[in-house]
């Protein structure tokens, strides 16, 4: 195991960095060893009271997670900008580098000066093949999107809203949507990373998705569409009230 005193060196943070980190609620269901090494890759960096942290609309390639100080979160929209909401110490910033690369659909502004801890992509993603305990993270961190602001588009999935959450289960999580334009009522299953990454788990999960897609009986729950987004798979399915 990689000694306090090794990581403290070579990343230059304190004791006392290091205990936050490890004792971060967020962070709280990975092993100590990811952590270590997952605290190896970050490299901190000092925000200025009113620097951009993140411009909408460039590419995403890291994320950052905050130890001091607080940024604003707000979109652009139509000429109007919106304020999302207002992020501090634990919280993660730029998130959606790591799950699809694209482009940044949100302004973060620092409201105070600000320390925070960045990790590209491409050394997550080495990170994911060492541990596969991080998959556990990616699928919190979907959850996190998908519990977010309308303003953002991180709430869709393809043509469906997400508006909070019905329940979950070992492998999948369970979300109440709409249709975003016919407003139909659907239930969107997700698929947890830990299954998603695994080639023949999905294999067999699209398959029986695509029978099911085919039954109609009114014992059977009705599926309308499966989309792949966010490194994972979403099953749309009919929302029924009651058990």
């Amino acid at each position: 195991m990689l000694k306090r005193e090794e990581i403290t060196e070579r990343t230059g943070i304190s004791d006392n960095d290091f205990d936050w980190f490890m004792q971060s609620v967020f962070f709280d269901p990975l092993p100590s060893e990811a952590k270590r090494h997952l605290l190896l890759e970050m490299k901190p960096k000092k925000i200025s009271e009113g620097e951009r942290l993140i411009t909408q609309g460039e590419e995403g390639d890291h994320f950052s997670i905050i130890r001091r100080g607080r940024c604003m979160v707000s979109v652009l929209k139509d000429g109007v900008t919106h304020s999302v909401g207002r992020l501090g110490p634990g919280d993660i910033v730029g998130e959606m580098a790591i799950l699809t690369g694209e482009k940044r659909n949100a302004n973060v502004d620092a409201e105070t000066d600000m320390e925070v801890w960045i990790i590209s992509r491409e050394s997550f993603d080495k990170m994911c093949a060492q541990f596969p305990e991080l998959k556990q993270f990616l699928t919190r961190i979907v959850g996190v999107r998908l519990s977010r602001s309308l303003w953002i588009s991180e709430r869709t999935i393809g043509k469906y809203v997400v508006e909070g959450t019905l329940g979950q289960g070992g492998l999948s999580i369970v979300y109440k949507g709409y249709h975003s334009t016919l407003g139909m009522p659907v239930a969107v299953k997700m698929l947890k990373h830990s299954m998603a990454m695994n080639e023949n788990f999905v294999s067999q999960f699209r398959n029986e998705a695509k029978v099911i897609a085919q039954l109609n009986h009114d014992n059977i729950v009705k599926v309308y569409d499966v989309e792949e987004l966010y490194r994972t798979f979403f099953i749309i399915m009919e929302h029924v009230e009651g058990e």
